[in-house]
């Protein structure tokens, strides 16, 4: 009897369908089948509860036959058993089929992988102290001896590990993780701001704040708002000032250090134990070298090094990790070459310009809309920047010298 079931799923097998996602097939009537109907040796066989049985769940039937065999009368095997048609490949089941899983009540019904993923509710270690007034999403995490005070708002799925102190009006977007003994949304360390004055604090979503990062909230005079934007990495040992304004994919390495008022551009990099002024503006996709103090604007995609950091070339590996064409490039670098009076090479032919003392002169000499990198250098020049400090630009350190113009 067992050696006539498993005839009978070699067969199946043979077939080439599929005995839980070819459900088509099944649905025949299982003695119209031309391999059992022409099989006059088991009559035992067609009148049992096997070839009655519905046709989604004869499946399961037989997978149960093969655990209790003393349920199916006894059968021998004949040469019809084993014959099958021939199936072409265009009738195979496509791969999303195999999948599919059914219900006792023939009905189909998802597969644990394609239903959609439903956010748990918040957990809180019983060591962690959250003000009820607190806003949580679904999915959030705060780890041990976590402080979460009465105004702070975390979105779905924000993790928190133990240690972390979320102060003020900070609210934080979904995805962020926040790692031990950071703090995030703190008081200001400004002497002008008092403490009735409203603090808040917005972080992006997908962040990373790393162990013992430091967050300041703002302050009145500078809009009484920090922000952070869509996934930063924000490292060990780092302190963004009061009313700072970072964009979105920026990195603060290790030990760097952000001033008041200060705005970084998108995609900006500040390397590890770096210091920026206050009220400096750093462009998109711009980069610091570590150790370096910054006291002047940085232009997009400008990389300056140094203590009191100058103006040493653009950020090729981040301009090339952007994506930006070979073409984009040559005219980013002959354009900087041009607008800093720095000598030309021997591979990319300068601008053929005039010659104009002021930078700001020149700036306003190259116009090349087809090329919006270059623009945005340009505008950066010529005053589109997001404050209105009006501190001068970083720069060569030779840009004024006579032997190295053009």
């Amino acid at each position: 009897m067992l050696d006539a079931v498993r005839c009978l799923v070699r067969c199946l097998q043979r077939r080439k369908r599929t005995l839980i996602g070819r459900s088509r097939d099944w649905a025949r009537p299982f003695a119209s089948m031309s391999p059992l109907a022409s099989a006059p040796s088991c009559p035992a066989f067609l009148s049992s509860p096997l070839a009655t049985a519905q046709p989604l769940l004869r499946v399961r039937l037989l997978r149960s036959l093969l655990d209790q065999p003393a349920s199916l009368p006894s059968l021998r095997p004949t040469s019809s058993f084993v014959h099958a048609r021939p199936t072409s490949a265009s009738r195979l089941p496509p791969p999303a089929a195999a999948s599919r899983s059914f219900s006792s009540s023939d009905q189909p019904v998802q597969s644990e992988e394609a239903r959609p993923h439903v956010p748990a509710a918040p957990e809180i270690h019983p060591t962690a102290v959250v003000d009820p007034a607190a806003t949580l999403g679904r999915g959030v995490r705060i780890g041990p001896f976590s402080v979460v005070g009465p105004h702070a708002s975390l979105g779905e799925d924000v993790c928190l590990h133990s240690h972390v102190v979320i102060a003020g009006h900070t609210s934080i977007g979904e995805g962020t993780t926040v790692y031990s003994h950071a703090t995030v949304g703190a008081a200001p360390q400004d002497r002008k701001h008092a403490a009735t004055h409203r603090s808040e604090l917005r972080i992006g979503r997908h962040c990373r704040l790393f162990e013992y990062a430091h967050v300041s909230g703002g302050t009145q005079g500078g809009g009484g708002v920090t922000s952070i934007g869509d996934e930063c990495l924000v490292m060990s040992h780092t302190h963004v000032g009061h009313d700072c304004s970072l964009g979105a994919r920026v990195v603060l390495a290790s030990g760097s250090a952000l001033a008041g008022h200060v705005v970084v551009g998108d995609a900006a990099t500040i390397s590890g134990h770096s210091c920026v002024h206050q009220r400096v503006a750093i462009g998109r996709g711009a980069f610091l070298a570590g150790a370096s103090v910054l006291v002047d604007d940085l232009i997009p995609f400008g990389l300056a090094i140094g203590n009191r950091a100058q103006l040493h070339s653009l950020n090729l590996r981040g301009i090339r990790r952007s994506a930006v064409s070979a073409t984009e490039q040559r005219a980013m670098l002959r354009a900087f070459r041009f607008l800093f009076q720095l000598p030309p090479d021997h591979f990319y032919k300068p601008l053929q310009l005039p010659n104009l003392s002021s930078l700001q002169e020149r700036a306003k000499q190259l116009h090349m809309p087809q090329h919006p990198h270059v623009m945005a250098m340009v505008d950066f020049i010529l005053g589109s920047r997001p404050h209105t400090s009006n501190r001068a630009l970083c720069q060569p350190r030779l840009s004024s010298s006579p032997s190295h113009s053009s």
